[in-house]
């Protein structure tokens, strides 16, 4: 071969290495493909490629944002920080209970705007309307608590079993910022601080379906934000107890009446899920859920208010110089025992709800509207703490009580029909009133039998007419009968009601029987028998 053949070969040889190798490093420098979550159509994504702040791991809001761009970029310098990218991201994984999954989630965050990617933004999304709260997924119980004030307790609390660890994680988050009621309030979710599962929660927040990607990012990155917190939220308690003993008390109150309340949940089962059946239809107001409740309700009244002992109503009588009544007095003793105030609550919503009303239904209401009460371990322990009268040693601190209005209930402060006490001659019944008749009480009377008008003005009335003071000329005694009159009665309200017995009655409500008017103790107490 000619010397200058072989001479071309050589040299073209040479080239053709040398472009492969350029062709290699051109390959080389090609950006590692992105991962399958990241959106790449995604017109509004960010190319904000740092890799030194996305490897920092003091906040996920800047840490995620930098690491997402950067594994979903297709900046090629950044293959030589991959592993430390990488390892970035399974540190986060494992602060914000996240899989290889979620991180389309985060993808899908980063892109909105900066000022919505913290974790302090609110998370909107459709809140239910007319839906029982028992239907409530983790996030609508979330987005409904968010929006909650006084009622916040009953409604965590009337979730029973079926509180979501998100909405967990928002009672929390309200317990813990709030600067009214801190220290009462501090002890009252306390328990809900030592019961909270991030695990559970992760698994809530990727698998619910009201909240889109960018929503159960901000949650992940909230319940991150909620455990910082808690360590000074520990600190704070800490320093609290140490500052008074009658602190320390107060949250011993507050975790023995929830774990009083937990240790009986089970036995009155049956009266919660009535309860829960009357809350769930008075937020739908649906007939069909309350269809029935007026006989389910009363019968469950009637069984817990007949289980409080007689001597809780002891010496209790309507006393006109004090103007304090019975029936008045009468509904303490049932509103602090937790099984009738359940019970109580579950006969006013339904009476409510079908627009029944009387003496019984009016006077719980007007109690149980700002009553904490027993719905759930948390208004359990407000109630407790409230009943407990601490003592502090500073005599200037006043302890600040959580307001408890219930605005759904509708208060009623005035009654009509009529009133009477005493012994009864005569009771009658004709299938739904029972017609009584007090026996005669027999008093002489004096009373004026000739008068005449003088000339001295007494009073001007309201049409202007002029009245004159009279004058009695002649007296004569007379034999009243002071005794009540007669009454009709609900055989709703009707045990007892006989011949002898001694009654107070108001309205339609035989507000309690006594076997003998010297009886201190009653017999039975709004329609039911104690002993």
């Amino acid at each position: 071969m000619a010397p200058c053949l072989q001479s071309g070969r050589r040299m073209m040889n040479r080239w053709l290495l040398v472009a492969s190798l350029f062709v290699a490093l051109g390959l080389a420098r090609q950006a590692s493909a992105a991962p399958a979550w990241c959106l790449a159509d995604n017109p509004n994504k960010h190319d904000d490629h740092d890799w030194e702040r996305a490897v920092k791991k003091d906040d996920p809001v800047w840490a995620l944002y930098y690491l997402s761009n950067a594994v979903c970029g297709s900046d090629s310098d950044l293959d030589e920080h991959k592993d430390e990218l990488e390892a970035a991201r399974k540190y986060w994984n494992a602060e914000l209970d996240m899989t290889e999954a979620d991180w389309a989630d985060v993808a899908y965050w980063q892109a909105v705007t900066q000022s919505m990617r913290y974790y302090t933004a609110p998370v909107s999304g459709p809140k239910p309307e007319k839906k029982a709260w028992s239907k409530y997924t983790p996030v609508e119980q979330y987005l409904v608590l968010a929006d909650l004030r006084d009622e916040r307790d009953y409604f965590v609390d009337a979730l029973g079993p079926n509180l979501s660890e998100l909405a967990r994680m928002g009672y929390i988050e309200h317990c813990i910022s709030t600067n009214e009621n801190q220290e009462v309030t501090w002890a009252m979710c306390a328990g809900d601080i030592a019961a909270f599962d991030t695990k559970k929660l992760a698994a809530e927040i990727r698998s619910d379906k009201i909240a889109d990607g960018y929503g159960r990012t901000i949650f992940r990155m909230k319940a991150w934000a909620l455990k910082k917190k808690l360590a000074d939220h520990a600190a704070a308690v800490k320093e609290l107890i140490a500052k008074d003993e009658a602190f320390g008390k107060m949250f011993d109150i507050a975790a023995n009446a929830r774990k009083e309340w937990d240790s009986r949940a089970s036995s009155r089962a049956a009266l919660l899920e009535l309860v829960a059946q009357m809350d769930d239809g008075r937020i739908t107001s649906s007939r069909k859920a309350l269809e029935g409740c007026d006989d389910k309700t009363q019968a469950a009244w009637a069984a817990a208010v007949g289980k409080i002992p007689a001597k809780s109503w002891e010496h209790m009588r309507t006393n006109p110089e004090t103007a304090k009544r019975f029936i008045d007095q009468a509904i303490g003793p049932i509103i602090n025992d937790p099984d009738a105030e359940l019970a109580s609550l579950a006969l006013m919503m339904c009476a409510q709800a079908n627009d029944r009303s009387d003496y019984v239904v009016d006077g719980l209401a007007s109690s149980l509207a700002y009553w904490p009460g027993y719905r759930g371990p948390r208004s359990a322990a407000l109630t407790a703490i409230v009943s407990a009268g601490l003592t502090f040693d500073d005599r200037d601190f006043k302890l600040r009580i959580p307001s408890v209005r219930h605005e759904w209930v509708k208060l009623k402060y005035s009654q009509s029909g009529g009133f009477g006490r005493g012994v009864l001659s005569q009771a009658k019944s004709d299938g739904k009133k029972i017609h009584v008749v007090f026996q005669a009480k027999l008093e002489n009377q004096v009373q004026c039998a000739k008068s005449r008008t003088t000339n001295r003005l007494e009073r001007i009335d309201s049409d202007g007419r002029l009245v004159y003071a009279e004058q009695c000329l002649q007296t004569k005694t007379v034999v009243v009968n002071k005794a009540s009159d007669p009454q009709n009665v609900s055989t709703r309200y009707a045990a007892g009601v006989k011949p002898g017995a001694y009654v107070e009655i108001y309205g339609d409500v035989t507000a309690a029987v006594w076997d003998k008017a010297s009886s201190a103790v009653p017999s039975v107490v709004m329609g039911v028998p104690v002993r």
